[in-house]
């Protein structure tokens, strides 16, 4: 079935190809004054971000490498996951792992749980303090009522504070009043094998919006390179609402949240002293959740305002290995107001209280098996303008004490000059740090060897954790350019070299024990390139290509060193093309290359996403996307534990009703 819908998909392509020029000549004649994109090139250089300063600037005038993807990018990628929609970000490294687990960084150090990238969902930290990193395959939203999702590479730990070492990574969802109406959306393919979501929005009073929200789908399980299956397939359901209120001309109150549940499955290897010594089960993670979050904001004058916002989150993750259940309350409070005239003062305070139960195993136990967490923080930094639409210099730090590595300081430095409206060039210079964490800290791993030399049938070998372990660091030096050459043609230029000191690696204390250390250090430099060209009325052409160069050193152990080094792909790009073919028919094609990842065996891999979408009316559409059309299958990552399984080539309908 698979392989008919494909080459059906192929042919109808192939046929859209061949009459395209002529069809397209036909309809920019016909519509001349009609532009069938929503974003000019101009409008994208205004986009407003908030990532990089906590406040809105346009993203031309920001003095930092970000990648905005808008709520077009979105609709029209053909992705239906947050991670799947990262691929499109120059510098960012998205690797699936197999069908419910995703490996996801900026400039290195990638892993399943990646710890040195910062994830918010409407200014809520996805961050996971067990394991230093992001639960990807429970982090879901409906896309559509994503507004925008801002990926700032580098570091942004001055105002978000720890963990934002190589990026930051901000997803923000439209207001509650620009989701009015009914809207719903099914779906079903060969790997995506069904998936709905339906949303309300309307209104409590003049002044009140809501909209409340349910989305459900259902992944195929993988395969490995052997044709065996992975056992991993995955269903979710989640539900959720927004409210926002203006409650006078001054003050806006959103409330939001959201409910999950889900289940993903899995392979896994049990480790114990008893026979069997390591059985391979097939395991089932249950995952179940629920967020709660209100914020408040006051706007004095177009130069100050003030927010105060609070959250609740619960996960809980339950396998037969290791469960997690955890409780997260966190209170943040900004303030923005003028200093004088050329001084522009932003400042606040965080605190954040975090604790956990664990049910653990033989092969990874906790000790203490629960544990409660606080953190408390506060920045301030001051934007100085030294010449009136030119010329601004930034400057701030942010402070934290937490209960692993004490007293943390994030000082930045940036320099913004805008000659004209057609170029800017930004320099900066950060401190940022990744707290040790859980797994780090206070965990025992046991491996076992089976029929070792000598007469045990068994040998037991230890990972255990180092509660002395000091915060790793990042010295982070970063040069940009913008320019728009022609009015429908845009530039973005970065480039960036890297310090680490007191990388995490390992030691041992003796032969069948092992810790981890600050022992290791490095250098990383690299850039990124984004370029977007409006071609015409009908056609936007954009890009991406990311260079990235590790080196990385350690005296204790200097396999973890080299395991680094290769960890992440040297080279990767990207080109999009979004074609108006009619009025009601769009065509939209993507082309990555990734180069191989060496230390875990993964070569360079080339993908191509076709997806073609026809407007039945204005509130109607179907879709129909073929995804790794170049190949039947190929790895992208493969991590302790966790067999590299194959991505396979797919296709998928979407039939989406606004009513």
């Amino acid at each position: 079935m698979e392989r008919k819908l494909f080459l059906i998909f192929a042919v109808i392509t192939a046929i859209l190809f061949s009459i395209c020029p002529q069809t397209f000549a036909e309809q920019q004649d016909a519509n001349e004054e009609d532009d069938l994109f929503e974003m000019s090139i101009e409008e994208l250089m205004g986009v407003e971000v908030t990532t990089v300063a906590k406040k809105g600037e346009k993203l031309f005038n920001t003095a930092a490498a970000i990648t905005v993807i808008t709520s077009e990018d979105i609709r029209r990628s053909g992705h239906q996951s947050i991670p799947e929609l990262l691929r499109m970000v120059p510098g960012v490294h998205v690797a699936k792992i197999d069908s419910n687990k995703w490996a996801i960084s900026a400039r290195g150090f990638n892993g399943k749980y990646a710890g040195k990238l910062l994830v918010l969902i409407d200014g809520r930290s996805v961050y996971a303090p067990l394991y230093s990193g992001v639960y990807w395959d429970v982090q879901d939203l409906i896309l559509e009522d994503v507004e925008r999702i801002e990926v700032v590479k580098g570091p942004g730990g001055t105002l978000w504070g720890a963990n934002a070492v190589n990026g930051v990574i901000n997803i923000i969802t439209k207001k509650a009043e620009d989701t009015q109406g009914t809207f719903l959306t099914v779906g079903k393919g060969s790997e995506d094998r069904g998936f709905s979501s339906l949303r309300h929005g309307g209104k409590l009073n003049k002044d009140a919006y809501y909209r409340v929200y349910a989305k459900y789908f259902n992944r195929d399980e993988a395969l490995y390179a052997n044709g065996n299956t992975a056992n991993d397939d995955m269903d979710a359901l989640r539900e959720g609402f927004r409210i926002d209120w203006e409650c006078s001309e001054q003050d806006h109150i959103t409330i939001q949240g959201d409910f999950y549940t889900g289940h993903s499955k899995q392979n896994v290897t049990m480790t114990s002293l008893t026979a069997p010594h390591m059985p391979s089960i097939k395991d089932t993670m249950k995952v179940r959740g629920y967020n709660m979050l209100a914020k408040w904001s006051r706007k004095y004058s177009e130069d100050s305002d003030m927010a105060v916002q609070f959250y609740y989150d619960r996960t809980e993750q339950h396998s037969s290995i290791l469960s997690e259940t955890r409780d997260t309350f966190d209170l943040d409070f900004q303030h923005r107001f003028p200093l004088a005239d050329n001084h522009s003062l932003v400042w606040g305070l965080g605190y954040r209280h975090t604790g956990d139960n664990l049910d653990d195993s033989y092969g990874i136990s906790f000790s203490p098996i629960g544990c409660n967490d606080k953190t408390i923080t506060s920045f301030i930094q001051d934007e100085i303008t030294l010449i009136e639409e030119q010329l601004k210099f930034i400057v701030g730090s942010k402070f934290e004490k937490n209960d692993y590595s004490g007293f943390e300081y994030q000082p930045s430095a940036r320099l913004l000059w805008t000659p004209d409206e057609r170029n800017t060039f930004w320099a900066s210079f950060t401190r940022a740090v990744s707290t040790p964490s859980r797994v780090y800290s206070h965990s025992t791993m046991n491996y076992l060897v089976i029929d070792p030399p000598g007469p045990s049938p068994v040998m037991a070998f230890s990972f255990v954790g180092n509660d002395d372990l000091k915060s790793q660091v990042v010295k982070a030096y970063e040069l940009g350019y913008r320019i728009k050459p022609k009015d429908n043609l845009f530039f973005d230029f970065s480039v960036f070299y890297n310090e680490y000191d007191k990388l995490f690696s390992v030691e041992s204390i003796d032969a069948l024990t092992q810790t981890y250390n600050n022992d290791m250090d490095g250098k990383t430099y690299g850039g990124e390139i984004a370029a977007h060209w409006q071609v015409d009325k009908n056609w936007k052409l954009s890009g991406g290509y990311s260079f990235l160069k590790m080196m990385m050193h350690s005296d204790t152990s200097p396999s973890w060193a080299k395991r680094y080094t290769k960890e992440s792909p040297r080279n990767m790009f990207h080109i999009n093309s979004q074609m108006g073919l009619q009025d009601n028919l769009d065509l939209d094609t993507t082309l990555y290359y990734v180069e191989g990842v060496p230390h875990h065996d993964i070569h360079s891999y080339v993908r191509l996403d076709v997806g073609l979408t026809w407007h039945i009316t204005d509130d109607m559409e179907i879709a129909i996307v073929g995804q790794n059309l170049l190949d039947r299958a190929h790895p992208e990552f493969d991590t302790s534990g966790y067999s590299a399984t194959e991505v396979q080539r797919s296709v998928y309908a979407k039939l989406r009703w606004e009513f």
